[in-house]
């Protein structure tokens, strides 16, 4: 079997897949841009649309590497279903949030 028959394979398995691929990835926005300033996790997205974490993680991955970027690391971190910290994403279209103040209103 040749490298090549193995390659052809490869991207025909890879074309079939992509109607459902950005339909997922568009649910997973859908999803993210619903939560606001709450964001997801790659963990949270999966349980909560019923897909396979590894699916998840690659639509993340696409989402973020667009041009401009359609979601955006928060910086903050969250407990998976495992118990292992994970990173939060929001939609990039959001706003910052107003710096935090420690002193009193007037």
């Amino acid at each position: 079997m040749s490298g090549n028959h193995m390659a052809d394979t490869s991207l025909a398995a890879h074309a079939g897949i992509q109607p459902e691929a950005l339909a997922i990835k568009e649910r997973i926005r859908d999803y993210i841009k619903d939560r606001g300033y709450l964001g997801a996790t790659i963990d949270e997205c999966s349980t909560v649309l019923g897909i396979r974490e590894s699916t998840a993680c690659g639509r993340f991955g696409e989402l973020k590497d667009e041009i401009p970027p359609a979601i955006v690391c928060l910086g903050e971190r969250r407990k998976t279903t495992s118990g292992y910290n994970a990173h939060v994403y929001v939609s990039a279209d959001l706003k910052p949030l107003p710096p935090t103040t420690t002193e009193p209103a007037p």
